[in-house]
């Protein structure tokens, strides 16, 4: 049985990779740091980019300016579905009820 996300979590995973995508692809860290809501200290930052870099969802890469190399993030490929598949929650939530919804079925014959 899928375990059901929380909204708030859904949005905040939305909300990051819209922000990458809002930059272009390619975010800085001190911009996702101004930008996103729940990044209210870098210490929730660094929780999120963990583990979305363990993960496979982002990438870090790292880009110049000027004389200085800048720690920003990119999505990857399964990033990209990731992000689609949230987009789509509405989506999700119905494919999970009906996946609970034929396991309560075989339990019960």
């Amino acid at each position: 049985m899928l375990a059901r996300p929380s909204t708030l979590s859904l949005l905040r995973v939305r909300e990051l990779f819209d922000a990458i995508d809002k930059s272009g692809g390619i975010a800085r860290r001190w911009w996702l740091e101004r930008n996103l809501t729940f990044a209210a200290n870098t210490t929730a930052l660094d929780r999120w980019l963990t583990v979305f870099l363990t993960k496979g969802y982002l990438k870090q890469i790292t880009i110049k300016d000027g004389s200085n190399d800048v720690v920003a993030y990119q999505k990857t490929e399964l990033g990209e579905v990731f992000h689609r598949t949230v987009k789509d929650y509405e989506h999700v939530k119905i494919l999970n009820d009906v996946i609970q919804h034929f396991s309560k079925d075989r339990l019960t014959r």
